[in-house]
């Protein structure tokens, strides 16, 4: 930073004139700026000034420095402009990973108010598995993740905190055999295939009791979908085209069952329900601008309640 000092009083200089008149622009000794220059001078092993007499003029050496001390003053103002946005949350960007519940229920809404919020603000939003974002919090690569919070709970590096939670329903396409059905168990829903995102640790053993009730069972380390997939948008389609089955909050296919695509199913079931809150870094201070982001998903996620307690009455 001294040299670049130095840089910036011969940039006066070079600007003013002389070193008198860059000292009163810059309301510092004319000695100051005269050592200033010349620790300079040593330091590139150069003289930067003509000096004759009791005058001194910047020479083509000082010219082609004072050049570059303009385009490096410049680009620190534009740091130091950029560093007082992101400290209010104002500019920066903020990346962030989510899950499939999030993704397909909280992202649209959150994002569109943080956006009209903070439009300068870049956001990169990364969708995938629990297990996948969640070590990408811990590695850095991510700021923030919203989704399941099952892989954060027994990570000392990470820090989570929970979301409301929403209960899982069973669903399948219009027209499917399971939808003629009045009641079914585990093992109904387990002969059919089962398509989703990768099940968390609390939805897991049920699908593999359900598997194991139809007969079809899966080896303990063995992925228990049928069909693999972290987009519910997907997933809904698959559903849709095929006799695979598959499970969701309510809100996630509420409008393709309201249309006749998809149905709920009358399945008998323990009260499944998602895990969903926010995971970040243990060790690394966190910007206004990803703190303001999770106050939307927040609100998103209180409204979705609300609104699913509206259509429940």
């Amino acid at each position: 930073m001294n040299e670049l000092a130095s840089m910036r009083h011969l940039l006066a200089v070079a600007e003013h004139g002389t070193i008198s008149k860059a000292a009163q622009a810059l309301r510092i000794s004319q000695p100051a700026i005269t050592r200033s220059v010349q620790r300079l001078e040593r330091s590139l092993g150069v003289a930067l000034l003509d000096r004759d007499g009791h005058s001194a003029h910047v020479n083509a050496f000082g010219r082609a420095v004072a050049d570059h001390a303009r385009r490096l003053s410049d680009a620190v103002d534009r740091v130091r402009a950029e560093i007082d946005a992101m400290r209010d949350g104002a500019a920066g960007t903020v990346r962030v990973g989510v899950g499939p519940f999030v993704s397909e229920l909280l992202v649209p809404r959150a994002v569109r108010v943080f956006r009209g919020r903070h439009p300068q603000v870049r956001l990169v939003i990364v969708p995938g598995d629990w297990d996948d974002l969640t070590a990408a919090v811990r590695g850095g690569r991510l700021d923030l993740f919203v989704g399941d919070v099952s892989a954060a709970e027994k990570d000392e590096h990470v820090v989570f905190s929970a979301l409301p939670a929403a209960p899982l329903h069973a669903f399948a396409r219009r027209g499917h055999p399971l939808t003629a059905h009045r009641r079914l168990h585990a093992g109904d829903f387990g002969r059919y295939p089962i398509a989703g995102p990768r099940p968390a640790p609390w939805a897991e053993p049920w699908l593999r009791k359900a598997r194991a009730a139809a007969g079809r069972p899966v080896e303990p380390n063995a992925p228990v979908a049928d069909i693999e997939c972290s987009s519910y948008a997907i997933v809904k389609r698959i559903v849709q085209q095929t006799d695979a089955v598959s499970l969701a909050p309510k809100a996630i296919v509420a409008a393709e069952v309201e249309r006749g695509e998809l149905e709920l199913l009358a399945l008998r079931m323990p009260r499944l329900r998602s895990h969903a809150g926010f995971v970040f870094p243990l060790q690394r201070m966190m910007s206004p601008a990803t703190r303001a982001l999770m106050r939307e998903f927040e609100a998103a996620a209180q409204a979705l309640v609300s609104e699913s307690a509206a259509l429940a009455r």
